[in-house]
């Protein structure tokens, strides 16, 4: 009887809990249940062909729910009061968000194709290759409808969302290379990476990377300088190209296609800052960080405009014409120095006492770590004029001015005691809280390219030549030369630190014709005469010389001394290359491919190279 009143105590207890989790659980549910629900239906087609999507992505961007479409494109989904939006995406497809309506239950949505179908001029010199048909890969990146997502005002950092294989890190600290940033594909270098503006080849930058940069010791070049309201697309060629392009295509690549559009005026401005808040010490003291604050700074002020209009020139050609200005300040992420500032009184440091008595913190001795200042402008013109049925006159150039600002190291006043030596107390006087030098450049870029394409039999023919010129120009600011200082008692702070140029000439001549062979055999010949002339320009007479050497000091402006006249000197050199670049389509499955390239330096011999591709 005991046993049964303990199994009957226990079941009781049992059920209690039952009822208790289940009353808890309901209370828990209850909000949600209580929000009203309702199920949408709808269809994904394409926009061109209205053909059903399978397999869409329906995502419900507000509760994270979602759905996906069916073989005939249909699909169904839940959703609540909660749900304002849902995101349709597909491969191949540009995303589209959706605003849903109270009042509609049935959507019908269309999806508009990337432009994978498109034809290419890299990768491939059969004029009728879509990249879908390459036999090597060919990435097509819309730069109107990129940049609107990604919200990035230069090519640089455009592509670098847009493309995996393509990387841009911008610089600090490093002289030139904080005004120019150099890029990567493939992870290889920056003169490993051809670039083309309408299928002919783009000049390098003058600037070499000396620093402890991406790329030291290499040059790459501005994509900065090419206005993102002048191209309709970027062709981005991931694969080595030596044979087919050039010797230094070794990473791939970068093909940007100007507009052509003859009529229409299309224009775009925006703004944007960088906000941030981060712990700085404001306190005095080298050693015990007792003033700890979080310090908000807003910094990086950006302003874009570019305007691009189109026209008919007469019923054979057009014009179309980019204008585009750039301003980006500073950004400054430097942390507090811990550092000696003053140097030792009697062998012992007296910042802090230092630093009280002529009202300053440790914050005054920053360093500037971060994007430099920029302002650039530049022009772009893109033409092309049918002469008659078979011959048609092609003519795009531009022209960009950038003017940048970055700083070097702070010279603190222990180191301007060791860097101008016996000097230091004149410069003392001068700086008596030392100096953070600036280096200011700037950058002028010339390009012109014209080419005369038709056919010749069943041939078809281009000439063309290309010329571009960059210009790299430093000056240095906020800055002294300890040895004039001292002899000269000039205070001079400012210095022409000279400069350096490249010009680029590129001729080419290239024929091409399909045969019918099997299923059509492409070939294509061409020859190209290149020279590059470097050339640098001494600064001016302050900004080098040691005017006592024997004094032991540090020589020459601050932070960039200026090239010296021993080096002042123009280089050039001049290439010949020859190519055969076949394409046989066996089958309407099969595609061989086969180019050969031979070049010759003027200055370090010549180098033959070949490619076998297949799909």
């Amino acid at each position: 009887m005991k046993n049964i009143k303990q199994e009957y105590t226990r079941t009781q207890c049992i059920k209690t809990r039952q009822v208790t989790f289940s009353f808890i659980l309901l209370m828990l549910l209850l909000p949600s249940i209580l929000v009203a629900q309702r199920t949408i239906t709808g269809k994904v087609i394409d926009a061109e062909t209205m053909n059903p999507l399978p397999l869409a992505t329906i995502a419900n961007k507000d509760t994270r729910g979602g759905a996906v479409s069916a073989e005939d494109g249909s699909f169904q989904l839940t959703i609540n009061d909660k749900t304002k939006t849902i995101v349709v995406s597909y491969t191949g497809y540009f995303t589209r968000t959706i605003k849903l309506e109270t009042t509609l239950s049935n959507y019908t949505i269309s999806l508009l194709r990337l432009q994978n179908d498109s034809v290419v001029v890299i990768g491939s010199r059969n004029s009728a290759r879509t990249k879908l048909q390459t036999p090597v890969p060919v990435d097509i990146i819309s730069v109107a409808a990129i940049s609107k997502e990604v919200g990035q005002t230069d090519l640089n950092q455009l592509l670098t969302f847009a493309a995996p294989s393509f990387q841009s890190s911008r610089q600090t600290v490093s002289d030139g290379t904080d005004h120019l940033d150099p890029a990567q594909l493939r992870g290889l270098g920056s003169d490993q990476v051809l670039v083309l503006i309408n299928g002919k080849r783009r000049h390098q930058s003058a600037l070499v990377n000396v620093n402890g940069t991406v790329n030291r010791g290499q040059v790459g070049t501005d994509l900065n300088t090419i206005p993102l309201s002048s191209i309709e697309r970027v062709e981005v060629l991931r694969d080595g190209a030596s044979a087919q392009y050039g010797s230094d295509a070794i990473a791939g690549v970068i093909n940007i296609v100007l507009k052509q559009n003859r009529k229409g005026l299309a224009g775009n401005v925006s703004f944007g800052q960088n906000s941030t808040s981060y712990p700085k010490d404001y306190g005095f003291s080298q050693l015990n960080h007792t003033d700890i604050k979080n310090v908000s700074i807003t910094d990086g002020q950006t302003f874009h405009a570019g305007l691009n209009y189109g026209f008919a020139l007469g019923r054979k050609g057009f014009v179309n014409v980019t204008g585009d200005y750039q301003s980006r300040d500073k950004t400054n992420r430097t942390g507090t120095y811990t550092g000696a500032v003053f140097a030792p009184v009697n062998g012992a440091n007296k910042d802090d006492s230092i630093l009280n008595a002529r009202g300053l913190t440790r914050n005054n001795f920053d360093m500037r770590i971060g994007n430099s200042k920029i302002k650039s402008g530049s022009i772009f013109i893109n033409a092309g004029y049918d002469i008659n049925a078979d011959w048609r006159l092609k003519v795009f150039g531009g022209f960009s001015q950038k003017n940048g600002e970055a700083a070097g190291f702070f010279r603190y006043p222990s180191s301007i005691s060791s860097g101008a030596g016996i000097y230091s107390s004149e410069v003392f006087k001068f700086y008596p809280n030392g100096f953070l030098p600036l280096i200011e450049t700037d950058i002028s870029d010339y390009s012109l390219s014209a080419a005369v394409e038709g056919k010749i039999g069943a041939w078809a023919l281009s000439l063309s030549n290309t010329v571009g010129v960059n210009r790299f120009d430093f000056s240095v600011d906020n800055s002294i030369n300890y040895t004039q200082f001292a002899v000269t008692n000039t205070p001079q702070t400012r210095f022409d630190a000279g400069g350096l140029q490249l010009l680029q000439n590129t001729i080419n001549a290239d024929l091409s014709r399909r045969f019918n062979v099997l299923k059509g055999l492409n070939v294509a010949y061409g020859a190209e005469f290149r020279i590059d002339r470097y050339a640098q320009r001494a600064g001016e007479l302050a900004s080098y010389k040691d005017f006592n050497n024997t004094s032991g000091a540090a020589s020459g402006s601050q932070v960039f001394a200026g090239f010296v006249p021993d080096y002042a000197k123009k280089h050039s050199r001049n290439n010949v290359g020859i190519y055969l670049d076949m394409e046989q389509d066996v089958t309407e499955r099969l595609l061989v491919g086969f180019a050969l390239r031979y070049e010759n330096y003027s200055d370090f011999g010549s180098t033959i190279n070949y490619k076998l591709v297949s799909r």
